[in-house]
């Protein structure tokens, strides 16, 4: 079994994996099966070898697993599995080529990623897996479409939301779907409202909101459910009226769930006791949750918050 803990013993497994199936891929050139694990192996290198810095190589190994899946694809049109696979592959590509600076080719990428992927929902509407991926690319490309290109990014954003509410709706218990479909409806709210139409962007942060709360209210609420609630409410650089008192004992619940134990849910407490006016609280807070993080880097934006915390107080 690959360990993702150890990059370095991940990536040799991954090339051992891609040794034997060229041994197979050669004894069975004709096999489609074993031209597909090539394609696996590669990309599975590929994805390893940009996660280490190494974008270069990274993107030789996805070119190698994208002709292949290409040729697999071509000679098993009505494989759904195979046009999957090279969806996947091309926006984890496109991911890599953004990353390095090449937009215009990672743009293609996504686009051709979210081409093949309406095609796979399309032939199978029941395929949850499917309309989720497509939920996904609309939102991709949305992302990564030009600024100046309006209209382009609303109808990928929209379209994403005609994908995920009525997946959401057809299952109410599955909450992945529904935080999907709140930060669906932040995303675009926010969005909207950068671009002046603040009526419209209002309506979308309202229903945003309120998917956050539905799914911070329930019993068995994750700390990360919490904390994204919280997060919502806390939020006050945008028209839509930000609540910190109320926000207190949503963050307070989500550090209780994570035993005082993480520090990203202590941030949130600290910010929510700041933004409801109680600094104290928040510098005592800020410094439990910088206490447990020991990397200086990641230290650092929350020593920047606990000054700011500690300035505030001085000046109560």
């Amino acid at each position: 079994m690959v360990n993702l803990r150890d990059p370095k013993g991940a990536l040799e497994n991954y090339q051992k994996s891609l040794a034997i199936y060229e041994r197979l891929a050669a004894m069975h050139p004709t096999s489609l099966r074993m031209q597909s694990g090539l394609a696996v192996a590669h990309a599975k290198i590929g994805e390893m070898k940009a996660g280490r810095g190494d974008a270069a190589e990274g993107l030789e190994d996805y070119r190698t697993a994208l002709a292949l899946y290409e040729a697999v694809s071509k000679a098993a049109p009505n494989n759904a599995q195979y046009r999957e696979n090279l969806a996947v592959v091309l926006d984890r590509a496109g991911r890599v080529r953004w990353a390095t600076g090449d937009k215009a080719g990672a743009r293609g990428d996504f686009r051709r990623s979210l081409e093949l992927t309406k095609a796979v929902a399309a032939a199978d509407p029941s395929n949850a897996k499917a309309q989720e991926d497509l939920w996904l690319g609309y939102i991709r490309v949305g992302d990564k479409t030009e600024e100046s290109d309006y209209r382009g990014r609303l109808a990928n954003y929209r379209n994403a939301l005609a994908v995920i509410e009525p997946l959401a709706a057809a299952q109410p218990a599955n909450l992945q779907l529904h935080e999907k479909l709140g930060a669906t409806l932040l995303g675009l709210g926010d969005w909207l409202e950068t671009r002046g139409n603040r009526r419209e962007a209002q309506r979308f942060i309202a229903r945003g909101v309120a998917v956050k709360k539905d799914l911070a209210d329930r019993p068995n609420a994750s700390p990360g459910s919490i904390s994204d609630y919280v997060g919502a409410l806390l939020t006050c650089d945008r028209d839509y009226p930000c609540d910190a008192a109320a926000a207190v004992p949503y963050a307070q619940r989500a550090v209780e769930l994570t035993k005082a134990g993480d520090p990203e849910v202590l941030e949130t407490l600290a910010t929510a006791y700041f933004q409801a006016g109680d600094p104290a609280r928040a510098v005592e807070t800020e410094q439990q949750a910088v206490a447990l993080v020991t990397d200086p880097k990641a230290r650092a934006p929350l020593e920047a918050n606990l000054a700011k915390f500690r300035k505030a107080l001085k000046h109560e």
